[in-house]
């Protein structure tokens, strides 16, 4: 289908741009590379909005216990920080 190479290429394109960074450095830097994806199965995960509530960062409106959807029991005039899906937290 004319993309064989396609992964490989990359590949190489890659270590090419690491290569010209390291090149920057000096004995002092730090380069690190690292991915916002896994290799292995996700099997677990954590409810962070759950956790931010019970520290105390995610506040709920009087009498509402969390479950509805979409964060529409929030108080945010007494939140602090918030998660959406997987793109982060927002503080």
């Amino acid at each position: 289908s004319g993309h064989e190479d396609a992964i490989a290429d990359l590949y190489r394109h890659n270590d090419a741009l690491v290569g010209r960074v390291m090149g920057q450095l000096d004995d002092r830097d730090v380069l690190m590379v690292v991915s916002d994806h896994g290799f292995n199965a996700f099997r677990r995960g954590v409810n962070l909005n759950s956790w931010l509530h019970r520290e105390g960062y995610l506040a709920l409106k009087p009498g509402s216990d969390g479950r509805a959807e979409w964060l529409r029991d929030v108080d945010w005039s007494a939140t602090r920080a918030y998660t959406v899906g997987l793109t982060g937290m927002f503080l």
